[in-house]
């Protein structure tokens, strides 16, 4: 890349890299944060050969081929809660962290290196214990059922 001028490199990442996740490997976790440190790294690094390096953290994203199992049967129970997790009311899709890749390698993005872009509808900004007492106004929570 460098001698071609530079370019662009897009890491992906998770935002279980700055959470502690239950039910989520502590291996795959820790390599999502390292690759955060590492996206750091290298962009101080490639940075004068003109080559950006950026990271997107995906958070809570139904990929387009299980959207259907999503939205049938028991799943339904679970979709409406993950939608009403997130301000946005809805989960992310592939072509949200697509189009977040296709933003940080372009000329758009052409002085931002060494970032990390999250991806999560806003859900990681959230306090969940008062997320939890709004589960219970709205009749999601398993024993309302």
């Amino acid at each position: 890349m460098k001698k071609c001028g530079g370019g662009a490199i897009v890491n992906v990442s998770s935002t279980t890299a700055f959470l502690a996740a239950y039910n989520v490997s502590p291996t795959y976790q820790i390599c999502k944060a390292g690759m955060i440190q590492m996206t750091r790294y290298f962009a101080a690094h490639a940075g004068p050969g003109n080559v950006r390096v950026n990271a997107v953290l995906p958070g809570f994203i139904v990929q387009d081929e299980h959207r259907s199992r999503f939205e049938q049967g028991e799943n339904r129970h679970y979709r409406e809660i993950a939608e009403f997790c997130h301000p946005l009311r809805r989960t992310g899709a592939s072509d949200d962290v697509a189009n977040a890749c296709l933003f940080l390698s372009s000329p758009e993005a052409g002085f931002i290196t060494g970032q990390c872009l999250v991806i999560d509808g806003a859900m990681g900004i959230q306090e969940h214990f008062s997320l939890m007492s709004d589960f219970d106004r709205k009749g999601l929570n398993s024993n309302a059922r």
